[in-house]
């Protein structure tokens, strides 16, 4: 019996903070663990499921295509959450993201949109390596990088938590 998949924009908050608390209770055990990498991976996680919470309270939604259709919804791929960071960020549409919602941007917060949008660019390519990139040594980063790594995740977390 599996569970039906649903966006996490249509989570409640209760669904939503019960999804947060496994991730960051995650993160910190693989970093406990010496899995840096992974620990890196599940900070990814949790942007992509806050900002994904978000796009669901402000109404941001993307356009991809399904099949063989093209569709506008809140179902948000992995590749775009850059694009749903720098929506939430300024509240104006980039690429994918096609109706940016009513967020009202984050004022002042440790990055501007732009920032947030590599940073958060940086953070998935960081997850995909993590996932599925080749390496001969099972931890190919130390803990300093991961570290460093851990602390853009937080302060993007900690500017999109403005806009709970």
């Amino acid at each position: 019996m599996g569970v039906a998949r649903r966006s996490i924009a249509d989570f409640s908050r209760q669904e939503f903070e019960a999804l947060r608390e496994r991730l960051e209770f995650a993160r910190e055990t693989l970093h406990c663990g010496g899995a840096f990498l992974q620990a890196v991976a599940r900070a990814y996680y949790v942007v992509f499921a806050l900002a994904s919470f978000l796009a669901g309270k402000y109404g941001v939604r993307a356009t991809h295509v399904r099949g063989r259709n093209q569709v506008t919804d809140q179902d948000f791929s992995h590749s775009e959450l850059p694009s749903l960071v720098y929506a939430l960020y300024c509240g104006n549409k980039k690429e994918n993201v096609k109706d940016p919602g009513s967020s009202p941007g984050i004022g002042s917060g440790n990055y501007n949109e732009r920032a947030a949008y590599r940073s958060a660019d940086m953070l998935m390519e960081t997850r995909l390596e993590a996932d599925y990139g080749p390496s001969s040594v099972p931890e190919p980063y130390g803990k300093e990088q991961a570290d460093r790594w851990l602390t853009i995740a937080k302060n993007l977390t900690i500017d999109l938590e403005t806009l709970l």
